[in-house]
């Protein structure tokens, strides 16, 4: 048998806050970052009278910098997941369920009823899949610091007016990154030009990106969230 002492040991009590991540959550993050992105969009969406998608998120380290066919084998149970759980909210059959890659890269569903759209993004700590009988593209980028030299050089001509003029800091970040997801996002639906892009109803967890591009008027809504593990990460759909 062995016996350990302890000197000098504390324990503090901790208040208990129900929206905190317990044990469980931390251990295997998932369920609950999926159950909170789709609560948000959902209310976000909802209040805006967009469509609502249907999300997930998996914790993957290290998914951003494997080739693409490991990936892929990650990746198809995860598109499986979400495109089974649409199916199950609108009570569509999924035993014809089926996904294959377009030579783009895009991801493409089939259900018995007919083809689904869906999309997918990944950094080096997080994947997320969207599904939706719309058109959609989703991306997750973790929001990142940057001058608003290095901001405009990287975003360019897209949203530099929406830019212009911020102080370097917090809230340069947070736009810039939203902006960055926000066209990556128009890249997955094949847009090969952005006339303009304004926004409306900015809030301080939120913003609504309206885009005139060639394939008509696109509406991105974007997010900042604080997932399970992690920094602060920004979500466009």
């Amino acid at each position: 048998m062995l016996n350990e002492s302890l000197s000098g040991y504390r324990l503090k009590i901790l208040k208990h806050h129900d929206e905190y991540p317990a044990v469980a959550d931390l251990l295997y993050p998932d369920e609950r970052d999926s159950r909170l992105l789709q609560d948000r969009i959902s209310e976000l969406a909802a209040g805006l009278r967009l469509n609502i998608p249907h999300i997930n998120v998996s914790l993957i380290t290290g998914l951003h910098d494997l080739p693409r066919d490991q990936r892929r084998v990650l990746e198809l149970p995860l598109l499986k997941k979400a495109v089974e759980q649409w199916a199950e909210r609108n009570k569509i059959d999924k035993s014809q369920l089926t996904i294959q890659w377009q030579p783009s890269g895009k991801p493409q569903a089939r259900v018995s009823d007919g083809p689904l759209d869906i999309s997918l993004a990944h950094d080096n700590r997080y994947c997320i899949v969207a599904a939706a009988s719309c058109p959609l593209g989703c991306d997750l980028a973790p929001v990142t610091h940057r001058t608003l030299q290095q901001w405009s050089g990287l975003l360019g001509s897209f949203g530099k007016n929406l830019i212009a003029g911020q102080a370097a800091g917090y809230g340069l970040d947070r736009r810039g990154t939203a902006l960055w997801a926000a066209r990556e996002v128009l890249q997955k639906l094949n847009v090969k030009e952005t006339l303009s892009i304004k926004f409306e109803n900015p809030t301080d967890d939120s913003i609504l990106f309206i885009c005139t591009t060639d394939k008509g008027v696109i509406k991105i809504i974007t997010f900042w969230t604080v997932l399970t593990r992690g920094r602060e990460r920004v979500l466009a759909l």
